[in-house]
């Protein structure tokens, strides 16, 4: 198929479509229905970007300059999942790297760049991991969480910090307790018990309370425990061999505490000290006749406190000031001696903005992390990286046209207690981003940007013994999207519908991939090899219908196609698709509900893959669908809300592999009891 040609098609449907439907609908409805949704509660504002996160929907989302995809409290509600790992595969984009079962490694790829170019924030600041680059999404857990964004090219905050526009995505989990100047209870408590399949049980308790008019504290407590064996079949030739996932087992504590402070209606201090505890077993890759003889032990042992200030000067001056040190113990044993890894990063930041009129605004920021590893491995070069974040930027943004544009500073510094240091870097890159509503009564808006980023080779890249690099230079990424957006609300004979229909045409450059090549028959090392180029496209519909007969019905769907290939002429495997990267990826859902009662169902779809740039059948991973299906019913009693949730998890038992010769457990469900108070 001539892509070229498949990108222009794609690219006048999405904007004529959406023209022709929007002409039919009477502004004076539109009006109407916008003052019946400004009645809801506010959850989230953007004010720059014109994103109203109220209640069940994102006001505006389609309008955005830049693209943004959310997920809400009440979206999470409705859709089978435990951890963030879970919920991000329902956004368009989003390729989760899964290792199996429930201690397994989960980490994000966002067209198809890999987890270290999607930075992720927890209540605003960075969750780092130098060592290698990747975050485990399913270290956090979805009962403290109140919203998920994910941001393409950058944040949409004016007083994000500069290191969140570092990178090519910036996924945000933000949760209840940051929001606290919107909790009005003098006490608030959640008591959560789950039981599931592989031995699952979780237990979580949470408390909210404001101790004075300016004073809030919050604390989540959480344990999970799991023996996680499962059953699944190994191809072997024609033949399929029932097999038994052995030494999955899981025990994980995690603790949040969170301290909230209103100095003044325009100031506001939030701390925030988060500790996570786990132990588990790490099973070894199913191959013939190795299917369950790993005795390999992994222990992860982090905690960070990190305090937000926010004020308002005056009305056209705000700023915001971070600091965080976070601390990260991770010990591995296997039949060699045991390594142990220790992380600690001191973090500060400061932003601030400035709106000139009700249209531009100007903002800076500047952030400096001192990141160390400690290793007990023989000849460690126990390094330290230096690293400083500046960025300026302005923002116009008027009813019919906007305008964004910013330029990052990066410098960064490294020393090492043994051997040589990687040399010190200093990168420029710049963002723009232009958005156009053609129609002032209709809800459609143009958009595109352009975006450079880079990811810094990890400490692992640049210093594992005997196949790190220290001559590694930077991986670059450059990015450039067009899309449209479309968003309708209409209410008639009491029943209230919402539409919105939203894609992105995008193309990605990749230079200096960071990649693992053999350097003779035993070892291997850390090399920049190569070019590599992606064209791909995002779609996203969605629409819900409220009346007070049927309830509220919603239907939701996201597709997205991507040719992720090695473009570097001189490679043996030029023109192939790049690991673990499927052409095409897409989930749909459907809930319903009415009064106290709910019923979900979702289904996902990865397309066939290659777990390696040679695209042979020996590396090939067929295609899958997964389908899940919950119900909830709510009821209240004495002043105790009270929830009971079922969920059915990949119904047609899919035998299924996400990462080649992990496979994934089958068919199982869970059951939880929420008690809200």
């Amino acid at each position: 198929m001539n892509f070229r040609a498949f990108f222009i098609i794609t690219l006048l449907t999405s904007c004529i479509a959406p023209s022709n439907a929007a002409a039919q609908t009477n502004r004076t409805q539109t009006d109407a229905v916008k003052n019946d949704t400004l009645k809801t509660d506010s959850l989230k504002v953007y004010r720059a970007r014109e994103v109203q996160v109220r209640g069940l929907r994102e006001v505006r989302a389609a309008e955005q300059t830049l693209p943004i995809e959310s997920l809400s409290r009440a979206q999470l509600e409705t859709l089978n999942t435990n951890t963030v790992a879970d919920a991000v595969r329902y956004l368009p984009g989003v390729v989760l790297r899964d290792y199996g079962g429930i201690g397994g490694l989960k980490t994000i790829s966002v067209r198809s760049l890999g987890a270290a170019h999607t930075a992720v924030q927890l209540d605003g600041l960075s969750v780092s991991d130098r060592q290698s680059g990747q975050v485990d999404l399913g270290r956090f857990g979805l009962e403290t969480v109140e919203q998920i964004d994910l941001a393409h090219a950058g944040p949409p905050d004016n007083l994000s910090t500069a290191q969140a526009y570092s990178l090519a995505s910036v996924l945000s989990i933000t949760s209840r307790a940051a929001r606290f100047e919107s909790f009005t209870d003098p006490l608030s408590l959640i008591a959560k018990v789950q039981h599931g399949a592989f031995g699952f049980w979780s237990g979580h308790l949470s408390t909210m309370s404001r101790l004075s008019e300016k004073t809030f504290l919050a604390l989540a407590i959480e344990r999970q425990t799991a023996t996680g064996e499962y059953d699944y079949l190994q191809r072997d030739g024609l033949f399929q061999i029932p097999q038994y996932r052995r030494n999955t087992d899981v025990n994980q504590t995690r603790i949040e505490t969170d301290f909230g402070f209103l100095f003044s209606p325009q100031t506001k201090l939030h701390l925030k000290i988060y500790s996570f505890d786990a132990e588990r077993g790490l099973p070894d890759a199913a191959n013939i006749g190795n299917a369950d003889n790993s005795r390999d032990r992994l222990r992860n042992q982090d905690a960070f406190i990190q305090a937000s200030l926010q004020t308002a000067f005056t009305e056209k001056f705000t700023a915001s000031f971070n600091s965080k040190f976070a601390y990260n113990f991770t010990r591995y044993t296997s039949t060699f001696p045991e390594a142990r890894y220790i992380q600690r990063e001191v973090y500060a930041s400061a932003s601030a903005a400035y709106a000139f009129t009700e249209t531009l605004t100007f903002f800076i920021a500047s952030d400096i992390a001192r990141s160390t590893l400690f290793t007990t491995l023989y000849q460690a070069a126990q390094p330290s990286r230096t690293s400083l974040w500046n960025v300026a930027g302005v923002k116009f943004i008027s009813p019919s046209f906007s305008i964004e544009t910013n330029l990052l500073s990066t410098l960064v510094g490294e020393t090492t207690e043994l051997g040589t240091a990687s040399p010190s870097r200093s990168e420029l890159t710049p963002t723009f981003a232009i958005g156009y509503k053609p129609f002032a009564d209709m809800g459609l808006r143009l958009r595109g940007y352009y975006k450079k980023s880079f990811r810094l080779p990890t400490f692992n890249d640049l210093y594992y013994t005997r196949v790190g690099n220290t001559s590694l230079r930077p991986e670059f990424a450059t990015q450039i999207n067009f899309g449209a957006g479309y968003e309708q609300s209409v209410s008639f004979g009491g029943a209230f519908v919402y539409l919105r229909v939203q894609s992105d045409l995008f193309a990605i450059r990749s230079t200096d991939k960071i990649i693992a090549i053999p350097r003779d028959t035993f070892n291997w090392t850390m090399l920049n090899r190569g070019l590599t180029e992606t064209l791909g496209i995002d779609l996203h519909a969605e629409v819900e219908l409220q009346s007070e007969s049927l309830g509220a019905v919603s239907l939701w769907g996201n597709y997205t196609f991507q040719s992720a290939t090695d473009a570097d002429p001189a490679s043996f495997t030029f023109g192939g698709q790049l690991p673990y990267t499927p052409f095409d990826i897409s989930a749909f859902g459907l809930t319903w509900r009415k009064n106290f009662f709910s019923l979900g169902t979702s289904a996902a779809y990865s397309g066939f893959r290659y777990s390696s740039l040679a695209n042979e059948i020996e590396n090939f991973l067929p295609a899958y669908w997964l389908f899940d299906a919950t119900a909830s019913l709510n009821l209240t009693l004495f002043g105790v809300q009270s929830v009971l949730k079922a969920e059915l998890i990949n119904l047609l038992d899919t035998q299924h592999e996400v990462i080649r010769l992990f496979p994934m457990p089958g068919r199982n469900a869970r059951i939880a009891l929420t008690l809200k108070h």
